[in-house]
Formats: structure tokens, sequence, C-alpha cells
């Protein structure tokens, strides 16, 4: 049976969901970096499980072709955004090759601009020459087993003028998808995440996080959970994200990704770190299943699963009552509905009441393109923005087009109130109490750094050669993971901060520096 949703209802106290196929191995193992100029040669997760009783090594392994980049941010979009979407839309059986549009549709599909369609067939190159190496993690639906085996997402990229396998000349571009994923998508082995609350998301990290959390809570909920528990040091990997060895870092690092979907009540409730013993470095989180997730979780239940392990938890309790934690611009009601309708009839839209409980937008991008309208309203008076058609037209379009995108300057009112009191507790923070920690770095930015800058002006050589035996020195003690990571990149800030403390204590020597105590004798 197929999982995923094709259609969804509105339901009366609930937004509507829009449903997209994403393939289950490509959600659950990364094949993507969050990072937008990549410098990532490979993705590599190790697992050990139980399975037929006995344990067993398996992995999952991403490596770029040495001619092209790591899949990255404009890779990922196509694919989720484009790709995924016109597969939900097909029938089956999907055969390839599979139409996409013109370079331009791309573009606007993953909100980059028009005039950058070399980005987007750089992006589409990366994906073809991207090779997955499987052994024993990728399931075949249709064959039933974990296979072990090297293959592509992408088996190759036609554009237009190109020949298709058919002999006729394509009038756009279309991809075509590798043997396993599109067997796997045919056999239904996909899973149906929210496609317009995905693209709402701020941050790679957070819509990833929402990728990977979707499999556990259905599973979670399956077993009748409340939260599902993940340990951080081999949860990063799957996004994959650089682990963090400080409580407040790891923290800030997930801090925005828990905002967005606390607000939203995809999260019950803040995640909590729970302490691991005689792992001072590592922390198990804990998700509380919000209201969004179950809701998806009931739509889901329509069709079929597949069947996952899951950690115990306690049991659920589902009540009416249920408090989610939501902004009023997120959490509307259908009678806060009519406010839109109201608005599209005063602009004569004809049909608005359907326009807006059929549209695949939540009510918060619904207020986005309110505010979106009226800025372009004043652009156009004032010669800045010319309308294609009418105004009408373009309200029709954005109530009801999945290629909408949200402009980023556009903000609810609730967004710049959040800036502003984000704002203010930064403009406040001096008035806190400086502790040692501050105090340190203090002594680090407005002291040290200003003379390492200028040693490093007045004498480069000589700095690149002192850095260059000290980052030899720091790898040669370092952990094997450590040395993985920084083969991999050895510009990551991590490292480079690392480094430069060592070239600071050697430096210190030479060039004098004052010592913390001295320079705070002096401070006061």
């Amino acid at each position: 049976m197929d999982i995923t949703l094709l259609e969804s209802k509105k339901e009366s106290t609930n937004e509507i969901v829009t449903p997209f196929r994403s393939e289950y191995n490509f959600l659950k193992y990364p094949f993507f970096d969050l990072y937008r100029k990549s410098k990532r040669n490979i993705i590599q997760i190790n697992e050990k499980i139980f399975r037929n009783n006995e344990q067993i090594e398996l992995s999952w392994k991403v490596s770029r072709n040495i001619e092209t980049n790591f899949p990255s941010v404009t890779a990922k979009k196509i694919h989720k955004y484009l790709v995924e979407k016109v597969i939900t839309e097909l029938p089956k059986p999907i055969i390839n090759p599979i139409r996409l549009g013109s370079l331009s549709d791309i573009c606007k599909g993953t909100n980059v601009s028009t005039g950058h369609t070399a980005e987007i067939k750089d992006a589409l190159k990366d994906i073809v020459a991207a090779l997955v190496e499987s052994k024993g993690t990728f399931y075949s639906k249709s064959k039933k087993i974990f296979i072990d085996d090297t293959f592509h997402l992408y088996d190759r990229i036609i554009y237009a003028g190109q020949e298709l396998p058919n002999g006729e000349k394509a009038d756009a571009v279309y991809i075509v998808l590798g043997n396993w994923i599109l067997e796997n998508i045919n056999a239904g082995y996909t899973v149906p995440l929210d496609w317009a609350y995905h693209r709402s998301l701020k941050g790679d990290i957070t819509s990833r996080m929402y990728e990977l959390l979707s499999l556990d809570f259905f599973v979670a909920l399956e077993h009748k959970k409340e939260f599902v528990e993940k340990d951080y040091l081999k949860w990063c990997p799957y996004f994959p994200i650089i682990p963090q060895d400080k409580l407040f870092k790891a923290k800030k690092q997930l801090k925005s990704s828990f905002k967005q979907h606390l607000v939203s009540s995809f999260f019950a409730d803040e995640p909590e770190f729970i302490p691991i013993p005689q792992q001072p470095n590592n922390w198990i989180i804990r998700f509380y299943i919000g209201e969004k997730a179950i809701l998806n979780y009931q739509w889901a239940k329509k069709k079929s699963i597949p069947k996952l392990p899951v950690q115990s938890a306690k049991p659920l309790q589902i009540k009416a009552s249920t408090q989610s934690k939501l902004t009023p611009s997120t959490s509307l009601i259908p009678n806060d509905r009519k406010k839109y309708i109201e608005f599209l009839k005063s602009y004569k839209v004809n049909n608005a009441e359907k326009l807006v409980n059929e549209s695949p937008h939540p009510p918060e991008i619904m207020e986005i393109i309110v505010l979106d309208f009226m800025q372009k309203c004043t652009d156009a008076k004032a010669g800045k923005f010319k309308w294609k058609k009418t105004q009408k037209d373009w309200l029709c379009w954005a109530f009801s087009s999945i290629q909408y995108n949200r402009p980023n300057h556009i903000k609810t009112p609730a967004e710049i109130l959040e800036e502003k009191k984000i704002k203010e507790e930064q403009d406040n923070a001096w008035r806190k109490p400086l502790d040692e920690s501050n105090l340190q770095r203090e002594y680090q930015d407005t002291y040290i750094q200003p003379i390492l800058e200028k040693f490093k002006n007045e004498n480069k050589i000589g700095w690149d050669i002192l850095y260059k035996q000290q980052a030899e020195e720091f790898i040669k003690k370092a952990p094997r993971k450590t040395k993985e990571w920084f083969d991999e990149d050895p510009e990551r800030v991590m490292f480079k901060e690392a480094i430069t403390g060592k070239c600071v204590k050697v430096l210190k020597k030479t060039l004098n520096f004052l010592s913390f105590e001295d320079w705070l004798k002096n401070r006061i």
C-alpha cells in the first residue's frame, strides 16, 4: 500500500496539510550537505544493529565526484521543493524521464534568481555525480531486502533540445531517477510530509529536523508514546551537523529549530537535554510530540507505513484540551480565515471563500501574501513594480499556487515583535554582571586579537609557517573522528580556533603578551 497522502481534507479546527512523497531511505539517511558552500567530500554513517538475532554492521556513504561539489542547499531545494512535488502529482507507475519544466521554472520553484540558471545546472550536476554506497542500509520494498550496492539518486539530466530516450527532442528539463529509488516510489515506500510547512521553515537544520522526527514521531504514536529520545552524538551525522562538545553550544546550535517547531505545535513542549552518565559531551534529547505531528499521523494512518524500531517511552494520552504553544498567527480557526476571504472580496476576487479554504498555504503564509501584496501595491505606485496582469490575478495566483515563495524581507507583526524582543535582550546583555568567562572573552577580543592581527599582517609568511606547524601538532594528538572531520574540512571554525589558540601560546613567549591576570589588573 502507498503510505503517501495525495489529497487531504480540511479539518474543522486544523490547518490544511499539503503532502508530498519523500522516499523513505533518502529521508532517513543524509544525501545533501546543509552548508551552502560545501567543502565536504563524503557523508558516512556506520551503524551496529541487531537483525535476525545477530549484531551486524551497516553503512551509508555518499561521496562527491572529484570534479564536482558535494550536493548542498540548492540541490536539496530542487529535489525537495520541485522533484518530490512533481512526483507526488504524477500517476503511478512513474516512468523515467520525469519532466521538471524550464530552467526558469526550476529557479522560481526553488526561490533562486532567474538569472542564476548556472547555479541550477551545477546543483543538478552535483546530484548526478554523487555516489551512494549502501551496505545493508537501503531497503528495497519490492524485493523486501536490504541491499549492498552503489548507485545514484539521479542517473541523468536531459536539457531542452537534447534527445529523450524515445528519440524525441526534450521541450524542458528532465531527470532520470535511479532505479532503486524509482522502484521504491512505485512500491509506495514513501513518507508523507507537509509541503507548505516544510517550505515555511527557516533554516536547513530546521527543515531537516522536521524530516527526521516525522519518521520517529509516527512510530512512537503507533506504539502509544508521547515522546521520542535521540542520542545527540549519534543523531548529528543524520543531518549532517558538527557535534558540539559543550551543552550551551549544542542548545545554541538547535535553538532556532526548536523554537519554530514549538511555535507551530509540531512539538508539544520544549525539548529536554538529559545528561548521560560517563559521557560529559553527550546528551539524550527528549522531544514531546505536538498536535501538528499527531494530526499528520492521523491523516497518514489512512495508508500503510514502514515498520521501524522505536525506543520505549511512557504511554501517550491525547486530550482534547491539550495546550499548544502557538502564536495567534499560527493557530487560526476557520472563523479567523474570514479576514482573508473579506480581503479578497474587497479586490473583487471571485470564489474568494473557495480560494482561501482550498489554498495549499497555512495561515501564516496567507498573512505574508497579504503583506507582500500591499508592498507590491506601494511599489507599483512608485514605479518600482509592474503587475504582469492585474492585482486580482496576482492574488488568485498567490493564494492558490504552490510556486509562491515568501520574500525574506516581508515580516508578520508577530515576527517583528519577536525580532524586537531578541534585539532588546541583546542590547540589555551588557547590564548583566561580567563573570570570568565574559572577561576571558573580552581579553581575547580586545587585547589578544588586535595584537595577533597586527602580527599576521606584518609577518604573513611567518604566520603561515607557524599555523601549519601547529596544525600538524594538533592533528597528531587528535582522536580518530576529529581527524576524519579535519580531512573533510580543515577550514571549520572549531579547527581554526583550536589551532590559532596554539599559535597564540607560542607567540606569547616572543611578543610579550600580558597574562590574563595582569591584563585584568590594568583593566580595573
